[in-house]
């Protein structure tokens, strides 16, 4: 019966803090707090993947031909690192961009991901 109450506090606890474990995978508030922000931070709900060239990981804002772009080496939620190790997946799903350039007509603006949240990670279309 001991051991029972044991684990049943023990399913309780962790229940409690897995809200906080999920969090940090999915943020990465160092992107926030890096000296190259020049603006305010948004939300954008589209794809993020591998491409070719500089730099390689990119955000496609849905219902745009806008194309946003994670600099090389910037921070990112560990969930998007972990997951985004080959050209064969993309993420879909609402992110969280901290711009390090200003925007301008025509231009991929690069910046970090502070967040990544409703996601779902599918195999690329070839």
């Amino acid at each position: 019966m001991r051991s029972m109450r044991r684990g049943f506090w023990l399913l309780q606890l962790t229940l409690a803090f897995a809200p906080f474990a999920l969090a940090s995978d999915t943020e990465n508030l160092s992107c926030r707090n890096d000296s190259r922000v020049v603006a305010a931070c948004y939300s954008v709900h589209g794809r993020v993947s591998n491409w070719n060239g500089n730099p390689t990981r990119r955000i496609w804002v849905a219902g745009t031909k806008r194309l946003l772009g994670v600099r090389d080496g910037a921070p990112m939620p560990k969930v998007l690192e972990d997951t985004l190790t080959s050209f064969d997946v993309e993420v879909y799903g609402d992110f969280e961009f901290c711009p390090f350039k200003p925007q301008r007509p025509g231009v991929m603006q690069v910046g970090c991901v502070v967040k990544v949240a409703n996601y779902q990670i599918k195999a690329r279309k070839q």
